[in-house]
């Protein structure tokens, strides 16, 4: 917000002004990367990271990214030691616990990034010690696998073809390991890194080219169905939940067209109609598609997934909640706007008050109570000659 308010110029003055390292390191980070935005007004990406990285500790692959030497960040964060630190690193990730892993699988990633710049062979010599059952091993392994690839392809060192074959592979291993609850910690365990792992996941699928893209979300597929966890098919959770998924396929609409892409929306929207997911979660699917929709170039689709998604989202939120409390609350509010469609909207509700007048059960009777009561003020406020009939 400062950016835009102030402008780059007086920010960057005001870095020298800044006592914390910490917040300096930041700022200056900041300014690295709306540097393309900013114009020729900064000084460059790269000198401004290395500006941060002189003031505070800061993540060596953002360093990366913008330009610092891999050979100068190696030799800060490995003191002449590649392979012990890695090792360390490694044994951190294995032996950490559910609910703890965030902190030592960013270490992990951050130095896999640095070594594979400054070593491209570091990072395989860890793949014996990440063999193993289970997803999390799995994911591991790819990540090690296809670390780099991209940087590979933006130097000249590999083909975009050759990242691509390597990128669809490397997802299909994975998804033979798809199973929520193999290996410790199993994949329903792995909340506190979903973001790390759809990340990695993210840069693999960018690699993506041609029929490459589709066999790799297929494999992406196997890998959601198969990690993701529920309570009776709700609420589903897990590294890569539908809707994480359909965010990859929106990155990838660029390498694959939109005829292949299309295609992977008809099988996903199958998938979800067959699944018991509750109206949230219906919500954020079609809001998804909606950006997929739009990505392929398809406004009226992305308008009716949008369409689709507002009516999900107005309705009730869960099993056990006082529905019908939902449904008629608001319409003391509409006899006061709008008598005439109060009239209509109370006239479609009427057979739901009926069938929970006469149904059995405590549950429906509960609910019937609550109603009646909201019928009555309702008709009190907006009398319409009686009616209607049920009321009395």
């Amino acid at each position: 917000m400062l950016l835009d308010c102030l402008g780059a110029e007086p920010l960057l003055e005001s870095a020298a002004l800044i006592e914390c390292p910490e917040r300096r390191a930041a700022l200056l980070l900041h300014l690295a990367d709306a540097r393309d935005s900013a114009g020729s007004m900064l000084p460059s990406a790269r000198t401004l990271a290395a500006a941060a990285w002189a003031s505070a500790p800061c993540g060596p692959r953002r360093l990366l990214d913008h330009g610092v030497p891999a050979e100068d960040l190696a030799e800060e964060v490995f003191r002449g030691d590649v392979t012990t630190v890695l090792q360390e690193a490694t044994h951190a990730v294995l032996s950490g616990r559910y609910g703890d892993l965030s902190g030592p699988v960013s270490r992990w990633l951050e130095l896999l990034a640095v070594a594979q710049a400054a070593d491209p062979k570091a990072p395989a010599r860890l793949l014996p010690l990440l063999d193993g059952e289970g997803f999390y091993r799995a994911w591991l392994r790819f990540t090690v696998t296809t670390l780099g690839l991209g940087r590979d392809v933006d130097a000249g060192r590999i083909p975009a073809a050759r990242a691509s074959t390597a990128a669809r592979v490397a997802l299909e291993q994975l998804a033979q390991h798809a199973v929520a609850f193999t290996g410790r910690p199993n994949a329903s365990e792995l909340g506190d890194i979903h973001r790390l792992v759809r990340q990695v996941l993210h840069e693999a699928v960018a690699l993506l080219r041609g029929n490459d893209v589709a066999l790799g979300i297929t494999s992406l597929q196997t890998v959601s169905r198969g990690t993701t966890t529920s309570l009776m098919g709700m609420a589903g959770s897990g590294p890569l939940i539908t809707t994480e998924l359909l965010s990859l396929l929106a990155h990838s609409v660029g390498q694959a067209g939109a005829g292949v892409v299309n295609e992977l929306m008809r099988t996903l929207r199958t998938a979800q109609a067959d699944s018991r997911s509750m109206y949230a979660e219906d919500a954020d699917f079609e809001l998804e598609m909606a950006r997929v929709s739009l990505a392929c170039g398809d406004s009226g689709e992305a308008q009716r997934c949008w369409e689709r998604a507002a009516r999900y989202m107005g309705a009730y939120g869960g099993h056990k909640d006082s529905t019908i409390e939902e449904l008629l609350d608001p319409l003391p509010q509409l006899v006061q706007a709008d008598p005439v469609q109060a009239r209509v909207r109370l006239a479609r509700s009427s057979p739901l008050y009926i069938s929970l007048r006469s149904a059995p059960t405590d549950e429906a009777r509960r609910e019937h109570h609550r109603s009646g009561g909201v019928f009555s003020q309702t008709w009190i406020r907006e009398p319409l000659r009686g009616w209607p009939p049920w009321c009395g």
